[in-house]
């Protein structure tokens, strides 16, 4: 991820970073992608390209009308048989962008728009990105009173959805650790402290690769981790009260 404006983890990596390898789409593999502008009119490009899930963001503060995932566009990728996962970000890309009230403050947006904007299924996720080389000092004074916060104020709505993470192993790990997020997406940037070693324990939830196109669209694929069936996606159904929509979410955890 990159400076307001954001795209989601769609960035080349830096000169210093050691970028994952670009995948080969296999049966034995299942990726998802993520993308900063929209999916509308490619839905179907993405599904039969093999990709079983999109990754979009949700931001209060952008000037990209196209950055954030629309309730339309996540039925529309729903109709195609794809999943979706989102992560919330708006610069959160150097220190300074992070702190306990800040942390606060992206949760009550990012809860403002899940439930108000897209009706996200309870028990999904949310991610929230670091987007840079953090540090273990970083991660200490500033990005874990940030996620405290987060945590606070989803404890505070009642845990609608569960806290995902999107950064460098450090980040992970550190998160993990601390039981400050349950799902893991590592950046592509293996260069980041500790990503090598994080990527290697199979601890993440999410591993994000190098960029690409499709059908005019730039997005970044993620391998989903086989041993793992929930990456906290859902799906978005036409009339998401009733009945049959509800059961649906539930059944379907892993496509």
């Amino acid at each position: 991820m990159s400076a307001t404006p954001s795209p989601l983890p769609a960035v080349q990596p830096e000169r210093d970073t050691e970028p994952h390898p670009t995948p080969i789409l296999t049966n034995e593999q299942r990726y998802g992608l993520d993308c900063a502008t929209s999916t509308e009119g490619k839905a179907t490009s993405i599904a039969l390209a093999g990709f079983v899930a999109v990754g979009r963001y949700y931001s209060m503060h952008t000037n990209m009308p196209q950055k954030n995932l629309t309730r339309e566009e996540a039925i529309h990728l729903t109709q195609a048989g794809l999943s979706v996962f989102v992560v919330y970000q708006d610069a959160h890309n150097k220190a300074q962008d992070f702190d306990y009230g800040r942390g606060q403050e992206a949760a009550t947006n990012a809860l403002d728009i899940a439930h108000n904007r897209i009706q996200q299924p309870q028990g999904s996720a949310i991610y929230f990105a670091v987007d840079y080389d953090a540090s273990q000092s970083d991660y200490d004074t500033h990005i874990k009173p940030f996620f405290e916060g987060v945590n606070q104020t989803f404890t505070q709505g009642g845990s609608p959805y569960r806290v995902g993470v999107y950064g460098s192993g450090l980040i992970c790990e550190n998160t993990k650790r601390d039981g400050l997020a349950q799902l893991f997406w590592l950046s592509q940037s293996l260069g980041f402290r500790d990503s090598r070693s994080f990527l290697d324990s199979n601890q993440w939830t999410l591993s994000q690769h190098l960029p690409q196109n499709l059908d005019g669209l730039d997005y970044d694929p993620d391998l989903i981790n086989p041993d793992l069936r929930d990456f906290g996606q859902f799906r978005i159904y036409q009339k998401s009260g009733d009945r049959l929509s509800s059961y649906l979410n539930r059944l379907i955890e892993w496509v």
